[in-house]
């Protein structure tokens, strides 16, 4: 899933129409409606207004990583200024947060398929007694 599919998912979540949206973005509905649709990409200031204003999680935002409102509690949106001025890095998630958030997941999924080959093992094992009857 893409960032314009999340940015939708958001504004539903939300129960907002894209003119509402659009509007709480600063933006015409016509020019949010192609970021949504996937013929313009959203902009750093987009992504990072809406993270900020929505405590959305910008690792599931960007990467796919966690829940969509999983956003630390330093994702203070009183700081954020709308002009682009995001000085104070200390509200910002670190992309070093959102690797070890990914890199726990990745972990998660291998011990998963370890478990899935173990139990197709186990399956295995199964059949060829069941056929040797």
């Amino acid at each position: 899933m893409g960032v314009n599919e999340k940015l939708k998912l958001i504004r539903e979540k939300l129960t907002l129409s894209q003119d509402l949206f659009a509007k709480e973005l600063n933006m015409r509905r016509e020019a949010y409606a192609k970021v949504e649709n996937g013929t313009n990409n959203p902009t750093l200031k987009l992504i990072t207004f809406v993270i900020y204003k929505y405590k959305i999680n910008p690792c599931w935002l960007l990467l796919g990583v966690g829940d969509m409102l999983d956003a630390p509690a330093k994702n203070n949106a009183q700081n954020l200024s709308i002009n682009g001025d995001f000085n104070n890095a200390s509200q910002v998630m670190t992309l070093q947060d959102c690797s070890e958030q990914l890199t726990d997941k990745n972990q998660k999924i291998e011990h998963l398929r370890d478990e899935v080959k173990k139990l197709q093992a186990q399956v295995d094992i199964l059949k060829d007694v069941l056929n040797s009857k």
